[in-house]
């Protein structure tokens, strides 16, 4: 979509990881919840790797039950 478009361009993981994390919100709050987890372990997987914890510990309340 044209947020991880502007994001590529730029080259920001950072604005990635977080366009990521909302994507899987979305999805949650859509009953996608399978979707949502993938996009949660992504979103959280880039997090770490960043070293965001304040964003992981967020992402990862919020992930959705199975």
């Amino acid at each position: 979509d044209r947020a991880d478009q502007a994001a590529e361009r730029r080259g920001s993981r950072h604005e990635a990881a977080r366009n990521a994390w909302a994507r899987a919100k979305f999805l949650a709050r859509a009953g996608d919840s399978d979707a949502a987890r993938a996009a949660f372990e992504t979103a959280s997987s880039e997090l770490r790797s960043l070293g965001m914890t304040y964003y992981l510990e967020l992402a990862e309340s919020e992930l959705p039950a199975r």
